[in-house]
């Protein structure tokens, strides 16, 4: 499955306490720029569309914009644990 670098970032970011709901910004680095944000939103839609995350129903707000918040799904976790996994293996 391939999915954009942002997307992957998300993954492994939100695999790390996938109970936590927090808006995934951090992916972007410490000095993102707010148009970036929208990269962000892109990556949670190409997570959901490949079953790896569902919307939570909360909605936050974020510089100004509402935000709806996304889990992981069990695939989601599985992958990302995979991916650590095959890192790992590659060292």
């Amino acid at each position: 499955m391939a999915l954009s670098l942002i997307a992957e970032d998300l993954l492994e970011f939100h695999s790390r306490d996938p109970q936590r709901l927090i808006y995934g910004s951090e992916v972007l680095g410490t000095t993102f720029r707010t148009e970036s944000i929208p990269k962000v939103d892109a990556a949670y839609r190409e997570l959901e569309d490949a079953g790896l995350a569902t919307k939570t129903g909360v909605v936050i707000g974020y510089f100004g914009e509402e935000k709806e918040l996304y889990r992981l799904t069990a695939r989601g976790i599985a992958l990302a644990q995979e991916h650590r996994n095959a890192r790992v293996q590659s060292r």
